[in-house]
């Protein structure tokens, strides 16, 4: 468990370094779950309190999703706040 969250986080922080300038602003960040289905909840590294949130959750909240890199064992996507 503790491999996968290490392994899952050093792909959060790549891809949080290689996302969108909004993301850089406060205008987005990187989530991922272990989860699978559309119900799957995400944690964002800054974003809605780190508690679990869903993808209608973080539409509905303003923001999109504009990456998502599939790992052997998690889902991680880069959101950013829509214009």
């Amino acid at each position: 468990m503790i491999k996968r969250f290490i392994g899952a986080s050093l792909l959060a922080i790549t891809l949080g370094f290689s996302a969108s300038v909004n993301a850089a602003e406060g205008d987005g960040d990187v989530c991922f779950t272990y989860e699978q289905g559309v119900n799957a909840k995400y944690h964002c590294s800054n974003l809605f309190d780190k508690s679990g949130i869903t993808i209608y959750e973080i539409y509905t909240k303003g923001y999109k999703v504009v990456s998502q890199t599939q790992t052997k064992h998690s889902l991680l996507i880069v959101i950013e706040k829509q214009k």
